[in-house]
Order: C-alpha cells, then structure tokens, then sequence
C-alpha cells in the first residue's frame, strides 16, 4: 500500500499516477460495464467500502487528514477527466483512491483495497475478474 494520501496526490500531480497514457487506448464505458454488471465486484467493493468509511470515521482523523483525501479524490477525478472527459469514470477512480487512502491512513489490511492499488500501481483501471471472487 502506498504511504499516504498526500503522496499519491503528488504523483497523481507529476504524471506518475493516473498518467495521460494510461487512458488513451482504454474504452472508459467498458470499464465501466464491466464494473456495473459483476455482482461480485460491487459486492465487494460495498464491503470495503463500509468497512473502511466505519474505521475512518471511528478514529476522528482530523482536518488535515481529512484534507489530504479530498485533495486526493480531486486529484484523482481531475486527471482522469481531463483526458477521457468521462465523468462517472473519473468519479468511480476517484472513489476508489478514497478508499486506498483510507486504508492507508489507517494501516488496514484489505485484500480488495489492495487489488485496486495493485491495479493503479502499475498503470491499470481495476476491472472485474470472475475467477478472483
């Protein structure tokens, strides 16, 4: 997992995260497709969801915290948009480093939030795999 939120928004800011490139070739509404019809998939991304917004909620992360993963969910929505000009998709990337950075911060271990940072570490959108549920 990577350090913190305020990184990831530093790298996401020098191209190194979330890069132009990753984006040119990608068909942004099969992504998304892909994401909406995988039951698992959302199911599990639901869980992570809970489970870490209860964790970060529960430890009273102060404002500047709090700040670091705004800034990273902007970060995140606005490189993606501004090549894809795809709203929903820069908005699920988006939610989605949100829930990295949570994990992050709170030092939580989650097998699908790892799977989505080890998706984006390396240059790839998560997609659904059936054979991974």
């Amino acid at each position: 997992m990577p350090q913190s939120p305020k990184e990831m928004t530093t790298a996401i800011l020098a191209g190194a995260l979330l890069p132009p490139s990753m984006f040119e070739q990608l068909d942004c509404n099969a992504i998304l497709d892909a994401r909406d019809a995988d039951a698992a998939y959302e199911r599990d991304w639901l869980l992570a969801h809970d489970e870490q917004k209860a964790r970060w909620m529960a430890t009273g992360a102060n404002l500047t915290e709090t700040a670091d993963v705004d800034a990273l969910r902007r970060g995140a929505f606005l490189a993606v948009y501004a090549v894809t000009k795809h709203p929903e998709l820069a908005g699920e990337i988006s939610d989605d480093f949100e829930l990295i950075a949570w994990a992050a911060l709170l030092r939580a271990e989650n097998p699908f939030v790892e799977c989505l940072w080890g998706s984006y570490s390396v240059g790839a959108v998560p997609i659904p795999n059936p054979r991974s549920h």
